[in-house]
């Protein structure tokens, strides 16, 4: 049986179990899912860390990349919310990202942005999109990918969709994780701090 499927299938058993006693076990969210996020991560790196797409020739071209990707990208985001202010009150961002109350910053940094990128990446492009590849062209594998990604946020959101698709994108492109996943830290960490940064740039335009 190809690694990837062993792996999927772990991860998979995994979430479900965690979901599953979540509510029973009275431990701090934010900690349990880390928990959860390194324990996937362990077993995917440790079943199929061959073809996870984890693997490159340098992590530093793959992370020069992903912020070159990121750069390009949010230049595109911001101007575009910049020129719809024209239309709608505060930009198209303000009305699809929402606040997100946190307790513990630094933890759900590392668990949100750093960790949880991570891991996502390993499991929706490394595991998912290049086994779906084997048996379909590149936009129908990133598809797939896309929409199992969002899906498992719990909705299938224009935000999770879109992204989904970005960081398909860039692991066709790239055949490994590492790009896509400077992309998706940079990109959760900016769809949590923007609704807080929003009204102090409106106020500098």
């Amino acid at each position: 049986m190809d690694r990837r499927i062993i792996a999927i299938l772990g991860v998979s058993i995994i979430e479900i179990a965690m979901r599953l006693f979540y509510k029973h076990l009275g431990i701090d969210p934010l900690l349990y899912t880390l928990t959860a996020r390194l324990i996937q991560a362990a077993l995917i790196i440790g079943t199929a860390s061959g073809c996870s797409g984890i693997k490159t020739k340098s992590v530093t071209k793959e992370t020069i990349i992903g912020i070159g990707c990121i750069a390009a990208f949010g230049i595109v985001v911001l101007s575009a919310d910049l020129a719809s202010r024209l239309a709608v009150h505060g930009g198209i961002l303000r009305m699809l990202l929402k606040k997100q109350e946190v307790n513990n910053v630094f933890l759900f940094f590392i668990v949100g942005c750093l960790i949880g990128p991570f891991v996502e990446e390993l499991f929706f492009r490394g595991l998912i999109q290049s086994l779906a590849r084997q048996y379909m062209p590149a936009f129908a594998a990133i598809a797939v990918s896309s929409l199992f990604f969002a899906s498992m946020h719990g909705s299938l959101s224009v935000v999770q969709l879109a992204g989904g698709i970005m960081f398909g994108i860039i692991y066709e492109w790239r055949g490994s994780i590492w790009a896509g996943y400077i992309f998706h830290v940079a990109a959760n960490t900016g769809i949590w701090l923007y609704p807080y940064l929003w009204p102090f740039i409106l106020s500098r335009i």
